[in-house]
């Protein structure tokens, strides 16, 4: 009975030590089995090398322009093909450019991106000194979007555009004047700080502006010795220009001092020359702030 016994958990054991392969461990497959095991997993690498080659890294940068035409290109493609006139740093299609960007605008249904693309326009006709156009996009950005982030670049810019534009003191003062509003908009918003300091002096320069200006049409009348008129004008720059031109207070009284010898009966030619030859020195030190003279960039 002890041996049946016995026996009986001989095979018990026996079976519960063999191999994941069936085979029953004995003191030789024990010194096989790290062999079998290096092998399996040098074989475990091979195939892994195989199913896992090396990926090339894709470049996310557009490859060859679209050939269709403009009209018949969509969304996805205009800004394919943008992407590839925008890359060159020099001689850029700017051309081109604009007529990606015009037909993006008017096709895109996405809101923000219209306006980074309206934005963007606006900075190409800056760039190219299509200041005219570059204004009038600023200024349209400004105005749809107040409280975003870039409206206060968008507002600078639309300020610099009309100041590229401006004439001479003695030409049409529109420009000028529309400098000034848009100045005073940008001097009177508080949180608008970045351009302060450029656009105070071009508020500044556009005043002295108008004041030459308004100087030079009243010595038309006064040359032509139509007093009536010379004094109205004396009268509105002292009403509207008092305290906004440099040293407007002196040549404002130094005009009515002039218009005051005239109607004495005095030859108002004379009295130009001789009023001009007194504020040489004067004119000279005011063309050094002169608008068309003032650099700020």
């Amino acid at each position: 009975m002890p041996n049946k016994l016995y026996l009986l958990m001989l095979a018990l054991f026996l079976l519960a030590t063999k191999t994941q392969t069936g085979a029953l461990i004995t003191s030789q497959n024990i010194t096989q089995s790290p062999q079998i095991k290096i092998k399996k997993v040098k074989a475990c690498k091979k195939g892994f090398k195989k199913r896992h080659k090396a990926v090339t890294p894709v470049s996310n940068e557009p490859t060859g322009l679209i050939t269709k035409s403009i009209r018949n290109q969509n969304v996805a493609e205009l800004s394919h093909n943008l992407k590839i006139y925008l890359r060159p740093k020099t001689s850029r299609d700017y051309f081109m450019i604009v007529k990606y960007l015009e037909a993006l605008i008017n096709k895109s249904t996405d809101p923000l991106q219209i306006r980074d693309y309206r934005l963007q326009l606006a900075d190409v006709y800056y760039e190219t000194e299509k200041y005219a156009k570059a204004g009038s996009v600023y200024t349209q950005y400004y105005e749809s979007y107040p409280g975003y982030h870039r409206a206060e670049y968008a507002l600078f810019q639309a300020i610099m555009s009309k100041f590229k534009q401006i004439g001479a003191c003695d030409q049409d003062n529109t420009i000028t004047n529309e400098i000034l509003e848009l100045s005073q908009q940008y001097l009177q918003n508080k949180s608008y700080e970045k351009y302060q300091q450029q656009v105070t002096a071009l508020f500044e320069a556009c005043n002295n502006q108008t004041l030459e200006s308004e100087i030079k049409v009243f010595e038309h009348y006064f040359r032509q010795g139509l007093l009536d008129s010379a004094q109205r004008r004396v009268d509105y720059m002292r009403d509207k220009m008092l305290d906004k031109a440099t040293n407007a207070k002196d040549r404002i009284q130094d005009l009515q001092n002039l218009l005051d010898q005239a109607k004495t009966g005095k030859n108002t030619l004379k009295l130009l020359k001789k009023f001009r030859n007194a504020q040489k020195n004067q004119l000279k030190n005011a063309e050094s702030i002169n608008i068309v003279s003032i650099e700020l960039v």
